[in-house]
């Protein structure tokens, strides 16, 4: 009988975390809006091993202050990265708005146009990512 009860509570855990998972999902409107903080250019305000909850928005609502993921490739690097910055300001082009970037710990300012922006940044959970980087 304890056995029975045991795997009843393990199952029911798992369909709330797998419920709970997928509601988020619709909320951020991505299959993934949990991510973890790697680096450590965004210090203080993220550290490497923070979880953090993104949600898709639109590029025309940003706003300077807000923190976004986007995909960058330097000349350096032979794929492109997912890179989490602060918008320091936007101005404006021709071919539309340009998001300038760069980290809260970093001097390196990034251009970011609309086809490499890829996420808001919505709430923090500190140190959880850890046990995902171990």
């Amino acid at each position: 009988m304890a056995k029975k009860w045991k795997y009843t509570i393990t199952t029911i855990s798992v369909i709330v975390l797998v419920v709970m998972y997928l509601g988020l999902s619709v909320y951020a409107g991505t299959f993934l809006p949990i991510r973890i903080v790697q680096g450590d250019s965004m210090e203080p305000n993220l550290v490497s091993g923070d979880v953090i909850l993104v949600k898709l928005v639109p590029f025309s609502t940003l706003a300077v202050g807000d923190i976004i993921m986007y995909k960058h490739k330097s000349s350096a690097e032979s794929a492109e990265k997912v890179i989490i910055h602060r918008i320091v300001g936007i101005e404006s082009s021709p071919s539309g708005y340009i998001l300038i970037t760069k980290g809260d710990n970093d001097t390196e300012l990034l251009l970011i146009t609309e086809d490499r922006f890829w996420r808001g940044h919505v709430a923090r959970i500190p140190w959880i990512g850890n046990l995902g980087i171990w």
